[in-house]
């Protein structure tokens, strides 16, 4: 009996073990992949900044090789000014896709809590209030569910309402009822 009850409780501490691991696993690979990518936006705007170091110095070697009248140093100048800033515009694409990833990976953190079970109350209370107003509007229409026993009662109102029901409204709108054009009117 005494082994049976060390083992159950072995068993239960390891069980307690494994549920308190998971989530602090889960938090450590969070804040990993959240390093990862600042180191990454890190690199890019390092880059980014390089990039402009060496346009702004390719932009300076242009203007002395304009102000020697060297012709092939513009033209080499020039084409090495488009591949800088064709290295720019990579760059920048590539931080703004880091920027992006990170903006939607802490925006889906929270929202995968907070925003769906949000929603899901409201849906919950629009299913609901629809439900008590299809209640509500068939308990005062008169319609019965088909488990209704006609005996009770249902004579009684079937001679005061007549054909028309309790209201007068026939099926047609309110608004054509006395005058006003109604060829069925009162």
């Amino acid at each position: 009996m005494k082994v049976r009850t060390m083992q159950s409780s072995l068993i239960a501490a390891g069980l307690l073990a494994l549920v308190a691991i998971v989530p602090a696993a889960q938090a450590q690979d969070n804040r990993s992949d959240w390093r990862q990518d600042t180191r990454e936006i890190r690199q890019d705007r390092r880059e980014l900044r390089n990039d402009y170091r060496e346009l702004q110095a390719d932009r300076a070697d242009y203007a002395r090789a304009r102000a020697n009248g060297d012709v092939q140093g513009m033209r080499r100048e020039r084409n090495e000014i488009r591949q800088d800033m064709a290295e720019i515009r990579r760059d920048r694409a590539e931080l703004r896709h880091d920027l992006r990833e990170r903006r939607q990976d802490s925006q889906h953190a929270s929202w995968n809590d907070e925003r769906r079970q949000h929603w899901n109350e409201q849906r919950n209370d629009r299913v609901e209030h629809r439900r008590e107003a299809w209640q509500d509007h068939h308990r005062n229409s008169g319609i019965r569910s088909t488990g209704w026993n006609g005996s009770s009662g249902s004579a009684a109102n079937a001679g005061t309402t007549g054909a028309t029901g309790s209201n007068g409204n026939n099926g047609r709108h309110l608004g054509w009822q006395i005058g006003r054009g109604n060829p069925h009117g009162s």
